[in-house]
């Protein structure tokens, strides 16, 4: 007698893997659209996006806080049947 194999569907990824992939997907392209800012205005973006400290110092880590959009927008990306990194 065989047994039937079933199939689950994979887990939904956790929130904080869905910031890790929406930090992963933005940052580069962020970064270097700050890169490109010139002097203050360039401090000011990169320290309004969690990039900078307030001395204008690189953080090791941006500020995780900043995912939460772009999470939403690659989630809805993908639910609607497309690709992140197309979104």
């Amino acid at each position: 007698m065989t047994v039937p194999v079933v199939q689950h569907p994979p887990a939904p990824p956790t929130a904080h893997r869905l910031l890790e992939n929406a930090r992963g997907l933005t940052e580069p392209a962020l970064g270097a659209w700050v890169s490109r800012l010139p002097g203050l205005t360039g401090r000011l973006t990169g320290y309004h996006l969690g990039r900078l400290d307030e001395r204008g110092e690189a953080l090791a880590a941006p500020v995780s806080g900043k995912s939460v959009r772009p999470a939403l927008v690659y989630g809805c990306c993908t639910a609607a049947g497309g690709r992140a990194e197309d979104a």
